[in-house]
């Protein structure tokens, strides 16, 4: 997949890879950097220029410590400089993709002079301005009037546009989805704002970058765009991807590829509608059918199987629901049904109701697929979880595909020239075959690179034997009392990482008075906020949950010790993890050795 249009090549100097990475080379003789040469950063750097040049795909496993960062970024950018060929760089968290670009980009800057990098969110992490401006502010609450005039002040001087600038804003307010860019509400070219538009910036950006840093999310978001239409790809066109935390793939890629509705979507739609019919006289039309599909979706929420509690469970029987739960089933497809001819007569006169036909027409046929389809390459579940704010419930009824290796195969692995993958974590048992074949790779290069750190020597292990199985009513309080004396041994200086939001916010609470420490807590700011916070603050401690557990660098003796609360091994119980282990032990497997044990 090469680009339409080709950069232009670099008439910068640009050393060899070897001449970068040698003992006597550009990164030791960097002024002010304390080098140290790493055979094995030297050793995958080859690799990768290697797998570019060829145009082969690589996996690596390159331990902590290797300093596998720099040994992709600089043969990556270096081809794409002297080819002009651009390469995407994929991340499994924004917080890794913040640190490449924050961090490891003016770091390379430093030392070559100005770069053409950038970097690419999804459209929910950027301020939508049109939004913004037809906010009305009194219908606020306490704390979104606060956020919106944080917002108001930061938007005047943006030249992003990306929430992550906003350290003041907490992580889950309620005012930025109303108000970011998300395309279900945009109207493209029809906007008053489309000139200084957030979105179309990073996209011309992106379009004249050698190397475009994203997330795993929106590769796969727009792998799934472009899948369905071919010219409304939100990437610009690139010859090779870089897939870093590649341990990632399998199960991102099956988020972005299933089907989820939700009382939110739903919530969302309706918001939209209320105000994104312009004629008043049609609005009152629409006003009056949108009330009955919010309250027959309620009805259908209610009976939903499960428990009124957060929790995922299989959607079985679904055959059985449509019968006994007709009526109520019926109703909400017939209010759907309603609502988009509805919504088709306005748009003859009101083109901005457009994408609103689309919405609700596309929640009507993914509603009927997963309650009715009898596809068995899928697994069907319910999901209720807590809204975020109070103990409101949020349903999703949602589908995943139960393998994604050969949509994978087509779309990435024959369709790009290159992609690289590595981790510090893909090899089990010294070798590569379960993570090739979850992800479809027929054929590739490997190379495991060991760490340099002396584990034996460097670090220590330290298991509690005295305490409950985490599923025990002790196991809360014999943890509290475990952390709280590891820390005052570290003298804080710490990651507290956990399993559940649930779990972090209680521990957090239990000990932030008795403890002397600063502690830090996810969610509460931006989360390169939160590392500036922890890097700069003598003794900190930082209590996270999933985005910490990867792709985070801290030197030195700042951050000490690292605080599980339990091995991540996926919950028995949970729906999309009984059909894969099925699937594999259908087949002859072991569930447990050859999913669930690598996955942990």
């Amino acid at each position: 997949m090469k680009p339409d249009t080709p950069l232009a090549r670099t008439k910068m100097v640009m050393p060899s890879v070897g001449e970068f990475f040698s003992p006597i080379g550009v990164l030791a003789k960097a002024s002010g950097l304390r080098f140290e040469y790493r055979p094995g950063q030297l050793q995958m750097a080859l690799r990768v220029e290697k797998a570019l040049i060829e145009g082969t795909h690589l996996v690596v496993e390159a331990g902590t410590g290797t300093g596998k960062t720099l040994a992709y970024i600089y043969p990556t950018l270096r081809f794409s400089m002297l080819t002009g060929r651009r390469i995407i760089l994929s991340t499994g968290t924004k917080s890794l993709q913040e640190q490449l670009f924050y961090k490891d980009v003016p770091f390379l800057e430093s030392i070559l002079g100005p770069l053409n990098i950038c970097y690419m969110k999804g459209r929910s992490n950027y301020l939508c301005r049109q939004k913004l401006q037809d906010l009305h502010p009194a219908s606020l609450s306490g704390a979104e009037a606060l956020h919106f005039k944080i917002i108001q002040d930061w938007a005047e001087t943006t030249a992003t546009g990306d929430r992550a600038e906003i350290a003041s804003l907490p992580e889950k307010s309620t005012l930025w989805g109303r108000i970011d860019a998300r395309t279900d509400a945009c109207v493209g070219k029809e906007c008053a704002h489309f000139l200084d538009c957030c979105v179309s910036e990073m996209r011309r950006r992106a379009a004249e970058s050698n190397l475009v840093i994203i997330n795993h999310h929106l590769f796969f978001t727009d792998l799934e765009i472009k899948m369905k239409a071919p010219d409304a790809a939100v990437l610009p066109p690139a010859s090779a991807v870089v897939f870093d935390e590649a341990h990632e793939l399998e199960q991102i890629a099956s988020d972005c590829f299933g089907v989820a509705v939700s009382n939110r979507r739903v919530e969302d739609l309706m918001w939209d509608i209320r105000k994104g019919t312009s004629d008043a006289d049609r609005r009152a039309e629409v006003s009056k059918v949108a009330p009955t599909v919010v309250e027959r979706f309620a009805l259908l929420w209610d009976a939903m199987p499960g428990k009124k509690e957060p929790a995922r469970i299989a959607f079985d029987g679904r055959p059985e629901f449509v019968v006994a739960r007709n009526e109520i089933y019926s109703g909400v497809l017939s209010s759907l049904q309603l609502l988009h001819s509805v919504l088709k007569s306005v748009a003859q006169d009101d083109e901005s109701a457009a994408s609103l036909v689309q919405r609700t027409g596309q929640l009507f046929s993914e509603l009927r697929f997963l309650v009715e389809s009898t596809s068995d390459s899928a697994v069907f579940w319910i999901e209720r979880r807590l809204s975020g704010h109070g103990n409101a419930l949020n349903t999703f009824i949602q589908a995943t595909p139960i393998d994604v290796s050969e949509i994978l195969a087509v779309n990435v692995f024959e369709t790009y020239d290159t992609t690289i993958l590595t981790s510090a974590t893909l090899a089990v048992q010294t070798g590569f075959t379960h993570f090739r074949k979850a992800l479809g790779i027929a054929e590739a290069e490997e190379i495991i690179v060991p760490s340099l750190f002396d584990y034996p020597k460097q670090a220590l292990l330290y298991v509690p034997k005295d305490i409950p199985d985490p599923r025990d009513d002790g196991f809360f309080d014999a943890a509290k009392a475990h952390i709280a004396e590891v820390l005052r041994i570290c003298q804080g200086r710490a990651f507290c990482l956990f399993t559940s939001y649930e779990m972090m916010q209680k521990m957090h609470l239990a000990l932030k008075d008795v403890l002397p420490y600063t502690l830090l807590l996810h969610g509460t700011t931006t989360r390169n906020e939160l590392l500036h916070q922890f890097r700069t603050t003598p003794h900190a401690v930082l209590f996270g949950t999933s985005s910490f557990w990867q792709g985070i660098d801290v030197q030195g003796e700042q951050l000490s010790c690292v605080i599980v609360d339990r091995l991540p091994f996926g919950v028995p119980s949970d729906p999309v993890l009984m059909a894969r282990v099925k699937a594999i032990e259908n087949s002859g497997g072991s569930g447990f050795f050859d999913y669930q044990v690598p996955k942990a």
